[in-house]
């Protein structure tokens, strides 16, 4: 009998077997880079929110129109601009004590997909504007 040229039946059994270990070994190390990745994200996002923060603590201090009154997490999360979809900006920020003006540095958490718990966290600190910028102390832009 003449063999005519193609693979057998066998032969390409065993190809489908090797590309299915081959896939069985790289998936797993795929859902880690999408996760690895998920959560560079969010670390990035918790960056960008500590430094809006950081600016608008600023401009309020300098008196500028554009500052924001920031008395909660959410408040960041809303005034930082269009939050990507998924994610969610939480926390408690203490309060302003009147005596001084200032308030202590609270703790804000970033998180994506609750059902993964992926999430970060980011000091900040409720600002408010003041009545006169020449009655603050020295130390205040310290």
């Amino acid at each position: 009998m003449k063999r005519t040229s193609g693979f057998t039946l066998i032969e390409l059994v065993l190809i489908i077997a090797i590309i299915g270990i081959l896939a069985a070994a790289a998936v797993p190390n795929f859902l880690d880079f999408r996760e690895e990745a998920q959560r560079a994200k969010v670390v990035q996002l918790a960056q960008s929110l500590q430094s809006w923060a950081a600016q608008n603590e600023a401009a309020m201090l300098l008196d500028k129109k554009e500052a924001q009154r920031i008395n909660s997490c959410s408040a960041i999360g809303k005034h930082f601009g269009k939050m990507p979809r998924g994610y969610s900006v939480t926390g408690n920020l203490p309060g302003i004590n009147q005596s001084t003006g200032r308030a202590p540095v609270g703790i804000c958490n970033v998180t994506y997909d609750k059902n993964r718990n992926i999430k970060t966290e980011f000091p900040a600190k409720q600002v408010q504007r003041s009545k006169n910028v020449s009655e603050m102390g020295n130390d205040t832009f310290r």
